[in-house]
């Protein structure tokens, strides 16, 4: 089955008919021959499979595949050596250039070095001094790129997660402008509509054409218009769910739909929907049952929590003031309980007394006496 391959060629992609002797793969250096017959080098950015809608600027005559390892290896440690010169020598000479990619061809013949600077660099010294590193054997290329180009060449990873637009396209815009995002009435923040080489990002130009035809449905933002007999201006419009913001006269802002203000009958899905955005939602405060149900069925799947009834206390009678008796004195105590027996002979001798010993006081002990 034969392949079409997407192939760089400085910073342009071109797509070339992969023959079926040769196998290609993602990555290679590939040698091409246009429809014109003029050959020039490259590299294979992806491969996908033959269409005849696919339009085909010519045929791969030779890719990095049938020559060995080790002059592969050798080829990208020439590219780092070079530009490792080159970055040096920049510095010698002070200019303001910043070095992006060196790259030899395929066979060895050419190396081709990009750069990015924001003014005109007169370079003819660091060509001479690469001349002469290189032995005067290859021919030298200088190019100066932009910043989206310096995209196409990386490569790298978008905000939407995907690979960026123009390696993978590989057709970058004419021109992207704040006007696109205004049209599509988008956001404007940076973060979001910039890419990574720090210009407006390329897809915002691929759906302009149909938001531009979507436009003549709708009035202008900031026009005034009458809906329902009730007058209002529009504050914002999603050109996609086909909706409105209109603040009226009475200072409520709503969103209608294009069909509410063309006078057209709304379909009962957008009725619905209207009547489910127009209610307002009061929070109420839970209890702390309600509080207890949640956590018991979100825990164990009940719906209410185990009622435990509480012990049922004993009514115990009072005693009222005429049922009191006087308190008792201590001859009727003496009198109602007898002495206790105890056993003869019983005694705790462990148990110690916490109590100081009683002393006389008037006849306090001697401490001059001695027992004999």
């Amino acid at each position: 089955m034969q392949h079409i391959a997407k192939t760089r060629i400085k910073v342009k992609m071109h797509r070339f008919l992969c023959p079926e002797s040769i196998k290609i793969k993602s990555g290679d250096k590939v040698k091409v021959q246009f429809a014109d017959k003029e050959i020039d080098y490259g590299e294979v950015i992806s491969l996908f499979p033959y269409h005849e809608n696919i339009a085909v600027e010519g045929d791969i005559l030779e890719t990095s595949t049938n020559i060995s390892d080790l002059s592969k290896e050798e080829l990208m440690l020439k590219d780092k050596e070079v530009l490792r010169f080159c970055q040096n020598k920049s510095e010698e000479l002070k200019l303001n250039m910043s070095l992006v990619k060196a790259e030899h061809v395929l066979d060895g013949s050419k190396i081709i070095i990009y750069f990015t600077s924001d003014k005109r660099i007169d370079f003819r010294e660091l060509v001479k001094g690469l001349n002469n590193f290189l032995n005067h054997k290859t021919r030298v290329e200088l190019w100066q790129i932009s910043s989206r180009e310096k995209a196409i060449l990386i490569g790298g990873i978008g905000v939407c997660g995907r690979e960026v637009c123009c390696r993978c396209i590989g057709q970058i815009p004419d021109t992207v402008g704040i006007r696109t995002v205004k049209e599509q009435c988008l956001e404007i923040n940076p973060i979001k509509i910039t890419g990574i080489c720090g210009k407006l990002m390329c897809c915002l130009t691929y759906e302009h054409k149909q938001y531009k035809e979507m436009q003549k449905e709708f009035p202008a933002i900031g026009s005034t218009i009458t809906v329902r007999e009730k007058s209002g201006i529009i504050q914002g419009i999603n050109y996609i769910s086909k909706k409105m913001k209109v603040r009226f006269d009475d200072g409520i802002a709503r969103e209608i739909t294009l069909d509410e203000y063309q006078g057209k009958e709304p379909s009962p899905t957008e009725v619905i929907e209207s009547k489910e955005d127009s209610k307002i939602h009061i929070v109420k405060p839970r209890t702390i049952k309600e509080r207890v149900k949640k956590v018991f069925k979100n825990r164990y799947g009940r719906s209410e929590e185990k009622q435990v009834e509480p012990p049922v206390k004993e009514n115990r009678q009072t005693s009222t003031s005429t049922d009191r008796k006087p308190p008792k004195t201590t001859d009727e105590k003496t009198r109602e309980e007898p002495p206790k027996n105890k056993p003869p002979g019983f005694s705790k001798p462990w148990r110690k007394k916490r109590f100081p010993r009683k002393t006389n006081k008037e006849n306090p002990p001697n401490p001059e006496k001695k027992k004999p």
